[in-house]
C-alpha cells in the first residue's frame, strides 16, 4: 500500500485579534488584489482521529472527518461529509506545502472506523486508510467548528490566484472550549513568494500576526492530549542524556536500554514506512533495524546467545526487505544530479542537435522508470513482512523482553559485569577485528575487502554509540572523537560501496538494451532520440566507474590516516582506564 501525494496544497496562516478584524478583510483585499470574488460562507464541523497508540500521527498525518453546509440567503448546497488524511508539516518561512487526500463519506458514517469495518471500494481513500491500519481502530481526540468566508483573489499584479478564507474557529475538547479569528492563505495558481508577499501586505493593512500553531495542534492542545515525541536524532556529539547508562551499572541493564531505544525508534518509524510518502521514514526504520541487531550481537552473552541470536534471525528478513527499498530510494534520488553529468557531458553542438530533435525519451527517465517498477516489486515485498506473522510474533517477543526488565537475579558472568569492563572488551575487540580486515587493503585489493571493512568499521562504531551516554570527562571527548573517524571512514567505503553497485546497476540495465527496444518501450521515440539515450546510459556507466574509482582512492588514504590514528591509542587507554576504575 502507498499512497499518492494527488493534491498538495500551499498555504499559509494569520491571526487576527478579533472576529471585528475579518470584516475589514474584503476591503484590504480590494485595495490590494486585481480582483475579488466572495465564494460565500459555510459552516465547517471538523472531528479529528487517530488511535490510541497514535498510528497516524507517527506517520506525519492527521485524519479528519468534515461536516461542511453553505449558510446564508441563495445557498442551496448540502451537507458534505469528507474523510481526510492530510500531511503534519511545520511552516517554512511561514508557508506550508502538503499534500491532503480528501473523499465523500456515506450519509449517517460519522467514525471512520466504522466505514474501516466494512470493505470500501478499491483505490478508495477509506481503502487506502484501512490498509495503513492493520487492525487498529480510531478515536476521537476533539472537535473544530468553524464559520468560513471564502474569497478568490486575483493578483496584484503578478497574475497569481489565492483562495483567502476568514475563520471564526472554536476548538472543543469535552466541556473545554477555545476560540480565535484567524486568515488562511492558499494559493491556487502561483508561487510560494507570491503568497508571502500578499500575506505580509494582508498582515501590515490589518494588524495580523502569523500563525504558528496549526488547528490540529491547538485542539490536542487544549484536550491536553500529549503526542508521542520523535525519537532523539542519534547524535555521539551530544552530551550525555540524563537517566541514561552509566559505567558502574550492570552490563544486563545498558542492554536493555540499549534495545529499548531502538525498539522504540522502529515502532515510531513503522507508520510513515508503510505509508511510503517520504523516504526518510523508511531509511530511519532500516537504521533502528540494522542497529537493533547490532545491539543484539554486542550484548548476546548478558541476554543470552540462544535468545539474541533467535531475534537477530528474525530481524534479517526484515532489514533485508528495508535494505532493498532503500538502495532503489537513495539511486531514485541521485537522479536529479545524474541528470546534470549528462547536461555537463554533451557538447554545445550535440545539445543543440539533441534540442531540435525534440524531448522524446531520455536516458535519465528511463532508468528512472527501471528503478520504479525495481522499487514498486520490492516494496510490496517489505509491505509482506511487515504484514507477516513472523514479523507480528518478533514484535510481541521484544515487547515481552523488555516489559520483563533485566533479571534481577540473573548470574551470568558478563550480564553482572560493570559496563565499563564489558564496553572495553567489547570495542577492542571490534577495533582488532576491523585492523585485521584491513590488513589486505591495499591498491588492487578486490572490492570485497572494502565492502568487509565497511562492515567491521561500522559494527565497531556502533559499539562505541551504544555506550557513549555512559562515559564523561576526557575519556567521553576521546570515544566521541574516535566515533568521528570511524563515521569518515564507514561513509567513504559506504560511497565507494554505492558506485559500484551503481554502475551495476546500469549495466544491467543496458544489457540487451538496443535502440529498437528503447523505441518499442517509449512511443513517439525517434532512432536518433533512442541512440543518443544509449550514448547518455554509456556515459553513466563510465562516470559511475570513475566515481568508484575516485572513492577507492579516497577510502584507502582514510584506512592508512585510521590505522595510524592516535586517537585507536588514545580510546584503548580511555576504555582502560575507565575499566580499571570499576572493577568488582
Amino acid at each position: 500500500m502507498m499512497m499518492k501525494a494527488t493534491n498538495v496544497e500551499t498555504e499559509t496562516k494569520l491571526i487576527a485579534a478579533s472576529p471585528a478584524t475579518l470584516e475589514r478583510l474584503p476591503g484590504a483585499l480590494a485595495r490590494l488584489a486585481d480582483h475579488v470574488k466572495s465564494d460565500g460562507v459555510v459552516q465547517i464541523r471538523d472531528t479529528y482521529f487517530d488511535t490510541p497508540d497514535w498510528w497516524l500521527y507517527r506517520a506525519g498525518l492527521a485524519c479528519r472527518v468534515r461536516r461542511e453546509k453553505p449558510v446564508g440567503n441563495g445557498h442551496k448546497g448540502k451537507t458534505q461529509t469528507m474523510l481526510c488524511l492530510k500531511e503534519l508539516s511545520r511552516p517554512v518561512e511561514g508557508v506550508s506545502v502538503r499534500f491532503e487526500l480528501e473523499e465523500a463519506m456515506p450519509g449517517g458514517v460519522s467514525n471512520p472506523s466504522d466505514l474501516l469495518a466494512g470493505d470500501p471500494p478499491p483505490q478508495s481513500l477509506a481503502a487506502e486508510l484501512k490498509g495503513l491500519m492493520h487492525g487498529r481502530r480510531l478515536r476521537p481526540l476533539f472537535r473544530v467548528n468553524n464559520r468560513r468566508s471564502v474569497y478568490r483573489v486575483l493578483g496584484p499584479n503578478s497574475g497569481a490566484e489565492t483562495r483567502v478564507c476568514a475563520d471564526e474557529v472554536t476548538c472543543e475538547a469535552g466541556r473545554l472550549s477555545e476560540s480565535r479569528a484567524e486568515i488562511e492563505l492558499e494559493t491556487v495558481s502561483g508561487t510560494p513568494q507570491a503568497l508571502r508577499r500578499l500575506a505580509g501586505e494582508l498582515a501590515d493593512a490589518l494588524r495580523l500576526e502569523a500563525g504558528e500553531m496549526s488547528k490540529f495542534r491547538t485542539g490536542l492542545k487544549l484536550a491536553q492530549l500529549t503526542a508521542p515525541g520523535q525519537p532523539p536524532p542519534i547524535d555521539p556529539d551530544q552530551s550525555p542524556r540524563e537517566g541514561g547508562m552509566s559505567l558502574g551499572d550492570r552490563t544486563i541493564e545498558a542492554a536493555y536500554l540499549a534495545i529499548a531505544g531502538q525498539v522504540e525508534r522502529l515502532r515510531w518509524y513503522e507508520p510513515g514506512t508503510r505509508l511510503g510518502l517520504d523516504p526518510e521514514y523508511l531509511h530511519q526504520m532500516r537504521v533502528s533495524t540494522r542497529r537493533l541487531r547490532a545491539a543484539l550481537r554486542m550484548f548476546k552473552e548478558p541476554l543470552g546467545k540462544r535468545t539474541a541470536a533467535s531475534l537477530r534471525e528474525r530481524l534479517k528478513s526484515v532489514a533485508d526487505a528495508l535494505g532493498e527499498v532503500r538502495d532503489l530510494d537513495v539511486y531514485l534520488l541521485s537522479l536529479p544530479g545524474w541528470a546534470g553529468h549528462v547536461a555537463r557531458g554533451r557538447s554545445a553542438k550535440a545539445a543543440d542537435a539533441a534540442a531540435g530533435q525534440g524531448a522524446g525519451i531520455d536516458a535519465i527517465s528511463l532508468f528512472r522508470d527501471y528503478l520504479l517498477k525495481q522499487r514498486d516489486a520490492a516494496r510490496k515485498r517489505l509491505l509482506a513482512v511487515l504484514d507477516s506473522a513472523t514479523y507480528a510474533h518478533l514484535l510481541e517477543r521484544l515487547d515481552a523482553l523488555l516489559s520483563a526488565g533485566p533479571p534481577p537475579g540473573t548470574r551470568r558472568k558478563h550480564a553482572v559485569m560493570p559496563l565499563a569492563r564489558f564496553a572495553r572488551k567489547q570495542i577492542a575487540a571490534r577495533l582488532d577485528a576491523a585492523l585485521r580486515l584491513g590488513r589486505d587493503v591495499e591498491p588492487g585489493c578486490p572490492d570485497e575487502r572494502l565492502h568487509e571493512l565497511r562492515l567491521g568499521v561500522k559494527r565497531l562504531r556502533y559499539n562505541c554509540e551504544f555506550v557513549i551516554d555512559a562515559y564523561s570527562g576526557k575519556a567521553g571527548k576521546t570515544v566521541r572523537r574516535f566515533i568521528r573517524r570511524c563515521t569518515r571512514l564507514q561513509e567513504a567505503l559506504g560511497e565507494f560501496q554505492d558506485a559500484i553497485v551503481a554502475s551495476r546497476l546500469l549495466r544491467e540495465f543496458t544489457d540487451g538494451l538496443d535502440a529498437a527496444a528503447i523505441m518499442t518501450a517509449a512511443d513517439g521515440t525517434t532512432q536518433a532520440q533512442a541512440k543518443r539515450a544509449l550514448l547518455d546510459l554509456g556515459s553513466l556507466i563510465a562516470w559511475k566507474a570513475q566515481e568508484a574509482d575516485r572513492q577507492r582512492t579516497r577510502s584507502l588514504e582514510l584506512w592508512s590516516q585510521f590505522r595510524r590514528d592516535k586517537v585507536l591509542d588514545q580510546v584503548r587507554a580511555g576504555l582502560d582506564r575507565s575499566a580499571d576504575e570499576h572493577r568488582r
